[in-house]
């Protein structure tokens, strides 16, 4: 999960991935 979160920071997603929904926020950000 710490990938994803990286790759999540520059979307700003990175709080949603404290939820634990690392995989689920990649399908919404992309």
């Amino acid at each position: 999960i710490s990938r994803l979160r990286k790759k999540l920071v520059g979307s700003g997603a990175s709080i949603r991935t404290l939820r634990g929904m690392g995989y689920r926020v990649e399908e919404e950000s992309a």
